[in-house]
């Protein structure tokens, strides 16, 4: 093919793209012009009649629709297939439901792609059309991306707006509540316009879900300004649609009047998102369909270009939102969703040190899932160099002083920063180039390190201080007036197949020795129990951990890195961590991926909080001798340690690091 031939046909692929362009900008954009233009003249009839005063209170900026005792009443109540009902979250973290008709089932992975980026802890609603015959393939492929979804199989009624309402039928049913649901479905317009119904689909999906900043920046929008109730694409809002310019007459009129009174809708005026794709408050919802004696067999079955109760139903939606009180709000230009979507924050961990503890793992494990929506930065200007993760491909820098580390935040201008042990909060509060400060607090650290320096950082006006347990959460709001939120981290760092066969008999025994000089963290407990073992010399014992206990029989490898680590971590059996104040013990979430059982100080703080089980995939002790009993007993019962060890992979699949993050996106970019 010669240059010119390549050319040309270049240059024809262009002609068809801006064909596409010309189609869809004639048939939603403008269109809408015309049509805002034409309505007040056609349509006086429907115009709204004036709206009565607004008599609840406008919410403040942040807080929820619903109070923290009202939700915790519905969450004693609601469905347990959910994902917000089987892990726990915090009352200031938005709920969201997205909410799909997946006609189309061959779209499936289009719409994945989205969801998978969305940064955010959903429930997912799906309806597909129940005489399609790959229904059963289709909740396959959802339940492996998403397996608490809910899908429901309806016939083939009110396009999407029909299996919609059952859907939100379905969940006011089973008493799931939400802040904010997204409704999309996979609009393909086959038969009239399939050019017009892909670029309309694509569009509807790139400004509502097309990356995390985008839903983040729909979300500020809501929370900012109280008075919206649903946001959509501003191709897609409109008066009246093309069939009604083409009549010169309202051809849903009809429909209108009887959904809206079936429904007792006061507002009829036609404004309203086209294709019914948006992001919508909830409580409007709940409150019109609560209680209502309406489903999708209320509506026509089949396919219509236009007339259809469907038709009406979707202009409707929008007048609940006025009958409410609230309003209407589009995707601008002003704020275009394209800008939104390439936008990338930057985001700086400031570390005090590199033991093998587990804090700085849990610090890198999060950072590894910020990357899919942040530019991530670790950095420190005291102690060793980062080396003791398994994957660690984040940014990572080590300073020789404050000033070359402050240098460096206000030179590639940072927008977020975490302050994450005691030793670094005045770092943090002394930056002034950052638009955001935070402390992520894992432990209550005045049990272990300089007790009034530690309790001294407790006292900051920093945007959000973040815990990964409740316990900790009640104990600094009691002891020190400090405000917290509170987000789970993840007991799953690794998607591949990491665990052998059991072992015929528990001979490996893996302990962690910490400094010598934190006492609460026990290692003059773990010290006590090696000079037990050591004389069974059936028993392999490992150790890691900052200083060696220097007992004769005992095999110490310090500070293990990456695979050296997993290595370690696969071949032993059991894990023994002890300690006077227990908190997370984030050591043994790490090593429950690889079948490792452990047995923890019992204390109560977060072991329950995370599900560690007592006899079911953990064993508690109370002592160094209770510790020492139950180790021999457990080397003599394979049995019992086969069934703690399948308790404890379940334990590990229960809750992953990007529902950690998820929830930190939420905290850090949205909710303050």
């Amino acid at each position: 093919m010669t240059s010119q031939e390549r050319q040309i046909i270049e240059l024809e692929a262009q002609v068809e793209q801006y064909k596409r362009m010309y189609i869809w900008y004639r048939d939603t954009y403008e269109n809408r012009n015309v049509l805002g233009v034409l309505k007040d003249v056609l349509f006086k009839r429907f115009k709204p009649k004036k709206m009565k005063a607004i008599t609840t209170p406008v919410r403040a900026i942040g807080k929820m629709d619903n109070s923290t005792a009202i939700r915790t009443q519905i969450m004693k109540k609601i469905d347990k297939s959910s994902f917000f009902s089987t892990h726990t979250m915090d009352e200031k973290l938005l709920k969201i439901g997205i909410f799909i008709h997946l006609f189309y089932q061959d779209l499936w992975p289009e719409v994945n792609e989205y969801l998978s980026k969305l940064g955010i802890n959903f429930d997912l609603f799906i309806t597909l059309n129940e005489d399609d015959p790959h229904c059963g393939q289709t909740i396959e492929k959802i339940k492996k991306e998403f397996p608490s979804a809910i899908i429901l199989k309806v016939p083939n009624k009110g396009l999407d707006v029909g299996p919609f309402i059952e859907l939100v039928k379905y969940a006011i049913s089973k008493n799931l509540s939400y802040d904010y649901i997204l409704k999309v479905h996979t609009k393909k317009s086959v038969g009239v316009n399939a050019e017009v119904g892909e670029w309309w689909r694509k569009k509807s999906f790139e400004s509502l879900m097309g990356s995390f900043t985008v839903v983040s920046h729909i979300l500020r929008l809501f929370l900012s300004r109280p008075s919206l109730g649903m946001i959509g694409p501003y191709e897609t809002r409109m008066s009246v649609s093309p069939n009604d310019i083409a009549t010169g007459e309202n051809a849903n009129s009809k429909n209108i009047k009887i959904m809206a009174n079936k429904l007792d809708i006061k507002d009829q005026s036609l404004d309203f998102f086209g294709g019914t794709m948006f992001w919508m408050k909830w409580s409007i919802l709940e409150d019109k369909f609560r209680g209502r004696n309406i489903s999708i067999h209320d509506f026509e079955p089949g396919y219509k270009k236009d007339e259809l109760l469907s038709h009406a139903m979707e202009r409707l939606l929008a007048s609940m939102v006025r009958d409410s009180g609230h309003t209407l709000y589009e995707m601008n230009k002003v704020n275009d969703y394209l800008f939104y979507k390439s936008t990338r924050k930057k985001i700086c961990w400031v570390h005090p040190g590199y033991g093998i503890g587990g804090g700085n793992r849990v610090i890198f494990d999060i950072c590894q899932e910020q990357m899919k929506n942040y530019d991530v930065y670790s950095i420190s200007f005291m102690g060793g160099q980062f080396t003791n993760w398994m994957k660690l491909n984040h940014n990572v820098m080590l300073f020789s002083s404050m000033d070359e580390a402050r240098y460096f935040i206000d030179t590639l201008k940072v927008d977020y920063v975490f302050a994450t042990g005691w030793q670094t909060v005045d770092f943090v509060k002394s930056l002034t180039t950052v638009e955001k400060k935070f402390y992520f607090i894992q432990d209550y650290e005045p049990w272990f390190a300089d007790s009034d320096g530690a309790k001294t950082t407790y006292s900051n006006t920093f945007n959000a201080n973040i815990v990964i347990a409740n316990w900790l959460k009640t104990k600094l709001k009691q002891d020190h007036n400090l405000q917290t939120t509170f987000t789970k981290i993840g007991t799953s760092t690794n998607s591949e197949s990491l665990v052998s066969e059991a072992p015929a008999e528990v001979k490996k025994l893996l302990f962690y020795f910490k400094l010598r000089n934190h006492h609460g963290r026990g290692a003059d407990l773990i010290e006590a129990l090696l000079k037990k073992l050591v004389n069974h010399k059936e028993f392999e014992l490992n150790v890691i951990g900052h200083e060696d206990p220097q007992i004769d029989g005992v095999i110490y490898h310090a500070e293990l890195y990456k695979q050296a680590l997993v290595d370690l971590y696969k071949s032993n059996h059991v894990y023994i961590d002890l300690s006077r104040h227990r908190g997370i013990a984030t050591i043994a979430l790490e090593v429950a991926q690889y079948g490792v059982v452990s047995f923890l100080s019992e204390k109560n703080y977060g072991l329950t909080e995370y599900g560690f089980d007592d006899a079911k995939n953990c064993v508690f002790v109370n002592s160094v001798d209770d510790a020492y009993e139950k180790i021999c007993a457990l080397a003599k019962n394979p049995q019992k340690y086969k069934a703690l060890r399948e308790g404890v992979l379940d334990l590990s699949a229960s809750f992953k690091y990007k529902y950690t993050v998820n929830d930190f996106n939420q905290i850090v970019d949205i909710i303050n």
